[in-house]
């Protein structure tokens, strides 16, 4: 099965991405935050993203292009598209996904050296990601589960 990831997109030109074959998913870390502000701000219709960031390249698999300066990627075909009265959003198969080898740990994207710039809409404030709390169903067998 083809993995799948949602994209919100209230600001983001809806023609490009509705018209596009393609589109892309770029993770910005903490190190980046006025930069992603600025991108997360302006809507599509008035400025394009690489008028914000520098280094800008065509993605490999779809010619959508990922954003080099974010340390994640992901080149994303939308399968369906979820019509909702403030914005859509848009479920996409992950064609290619892209990380600068500083967020890897054997070849896998390491959260604690990614340093993801969460948004949380609801108080429209940026956040950060704190240390691992426990290892996926290792904490529910120490409570008695199966």
């Amino acid at each position: 099965m083809p993995r799948r990831t949602g994209a919100i997109t209230a600001l983001y030109p809806m023609p490009v991405v509705k018209e596009s074959p393609c589109f892309c998913i770029n993770i910005p870390s903490e190190a980046m935050p006025r930069k992603g502000d600025s991108a997360g701000i302006v809507s599509g219709k008035r400025i394009v993203t690489s008028q914000v960031f520098e280094s800008y390249t065509g993605g490999e698999v779809t010619k959508a292009p990922p954003i080099k300066d974010c340390p994640v990627g992901m080149e994303c075909r939308p399968v369906n598209t979820l019509d909702l009265p403030t914005h859509d959003v848009f479920i996409a198969e992950i064609l290619a996904t892209y990380a600068n080898e500083n967020v890897l740990t054997d070849d896998r994207i390491d959260i604690a050296k990614l340093k993801p710039l969460p948004f949380d809409m609801s108080s429209r404030t940026y956040w950060s990601w704190g240390p691992a709390v426990g290892d996926c169903r290792d904490m529910g067998k120490k409570m008695g589960g199966d």
